[in-house]
């Protein structure tokens, strides 16, 4: 059994050392943020008007339960965020930014702690967390108004719950349910089937654990489910977005490249597929549009948030009822492009798995003006981590955290508390992002994966930092 009980005399921290602990963390946090703002890092407000994500503000606004229960684009939970606040004073984005600050303080906090839990000594901790907290990846997506960053801190949270279980069950799962819920109703790629592996990962632990405990570890799993059924009844779309097959068109167009004309027209695939998804709709077939947007609308009504092509910005309103054909039609002649080219379709997965570890900061439009602002730190931390462009440290940091977490899941007994209950969450996450990712998109997969990285981050630095502990004192009474 890997285990160091003099280690918890070695880095026993007392109510003082806490109560330090987290004014050094504020302090370094709040100075470092003053001086970002100071080099002009700000959120931008056009932000919020400009995202995919987003039904139309003012229908937000003025008709959130009713634009809530008619999305079908994406899970809820990031619009009815944004509509409660739009009904408050002022704007969204000036309540959104003090929470997004927040909740990265809470993402250093997290860090800090699941290390010191790690037995990781205080000194190192600070500076484990320090390093991170200075990433500009950190920064420019604090000031980025999307889920991203919301995803980022929730993950983490999850991972904090389950090193909580061994002591106290029902708040680590009541903690991991809430945070897993949120990931649920937020972002299409946590699908209930994540949820559902989750489960089957802690099931073990769960089973010897109370009735209450295996109630929790259900929640996220149920309410996701509950989210399918209800656009499956009310669209059609047993999934939890209907952007589906706008996705994988993304996929199957790297994947064919500049066949697609030739599949056209042989009539592999459909004239949609060469306009791909995300488009405003007048340039989709007005038949196909128009014979969705009638077969929903006869159901279930004419409203807003299902009529609407576009927003106030001009920009298309992809919550708008013949986005479902669209998508559908996109998934049909994916599959064909897919199945017509083999060859190509491996090349596009593993284009976008290499994808999947370039710098979080690459290709988002969104983000450019702050990083930019950022120039000196985000050359510091690409040659850190990219040397000479290259992307091996940061595949065999994910991979390190891949195998330890697939390894201390399967020997979790011989580990320390903090480490058994939580590898199996960590390996069924990290690999349910990036290979889901990987085989569903091609484009952002680097933005995908910034949700994992301080969960990643904690973990490595902490198994890391046990199996270091356990070398450079082998005098305490633990062993290997």
């Amino acid at each position: 059994m890997l285990e160091l009980p003099g280690a918890r005399a070695l880095n026993r921290t007392t109510p003082a050392d806490r109560a330090d602990d987290f004014l050094i963390i504020a302090a370094w946090f709040w100075v470092t943020r003053r001086v970002f703002t100071e080099l002009g890092v700000a959120p931008n407000a056009d932000d919020l008007q400009a995202l995919s994500q987003l039904a139309p503000l003012d229908q937000l606004r003025g008709h959130l339960a009713e634009t809530i229960v008619f999305l079908h684009s994406q899970p809820p939970l990031f619009n009815l965020l944004v509509g409660v606040l739009g009904k408050a004073p002022g704007s969204p984005t000036a309540w959104l930014h003090p929470l997004w600050v927040m909740m990265g303080f809470g993402i250093v906090l997290a860090m800090f702690g699941w290390l010191r839990r790690c037995n990781v000594p205080r000194v190192w901790a600070h500076v484990a967390v320090l390093v991170f907290g200075f990433n500009p990846s950190l920064v420019v997506y604090e000031n980025f108004l999307s889920y991203t960053y919301g995803e980022a801190f929730c993950v983490l949270l999850g991972l904090i719950a389950f090193a909580l279980t061994s002591r106290t069950p029902a708040v680590g799962t009541g903690i991991y349910a809430c945070a897993a819920t949120v990931l649920v109703g937020v972002r299409a790629l946590f699908h209930p089937a994540w949820a559902g592996l989750v489960v089957a990962a802690q099931w073990p632990r769960a089973m010897a654990g109370s009735g209450s405990m295996r109630r929790w570890l259900l929640a996220p799993v149920v309410a996701g489910m509950l989210l399918v059924i209800k656009n499956g009844l009310m669209f059609g779309v047993w999934t939890t977005s209907s952007w589906f097959g706008m996705n994988v068109a993304r996929l199957a167009a790297a994947a064919v490249g500049g066949d697609a004309e030739n599949l056209a027209a042989e009539g592999t695939v459909s004239r949609t597929f060469l306009v791909t998804g995300f488009q405003p709709l007048d340039r989709y077939p007005p038949a196909m549009v128009e014979e969705q947007v009638r077969a929903v609308t006869a159901r279930l009504g004419s409203h807003a948030a299902l009529i609407e092509p576009s927003k106030n910005n001009g920009l298309p309103n992809l919550n708008n009822a013949g986005y479902i054909g669209v998508s559908r039609r996109l998934w049909r002649d994916s599959f064909r492009a897919f199945s017509a080219r083999p060859i190509g379709t491996c090349r596009a997965i593993a284009g976008g798995l290499r994808r999947h570890f370039l710098p979080t900061t690459a290709s988002n439009p969104f983000i450019r003006d702050n990083l930019d602002r950022l120039e000196a730190l985000e050359n510091l931390y690409r040659r850190a981590l990219y040397p000479a462009g290259s992307s091996m440290l940061v595949i065999s940091w994910y991979g390190f955290a891949i195998a330890s977490s697939v390894w201390i899941w399967a020997r979790r007994a011989s580990w320390p508390e903090p480490f058994g209950d939580a590898a199996g969450y960590l390996a069924v996450t990290v690999i349910w992002v990036v290979a889901i990712s990987s085989v569903t998109t091609f484009g952002d997969n680097n933005r995908f994966r910034f949700c994992l990285d301080p969960a990643v981050f904690s973990w490595n630095v902490g198994v890391l930092g046990t199996i270091l502990c356990s070398t450079t004192h082998p005098s305490v009474d633990g062993h290997l």
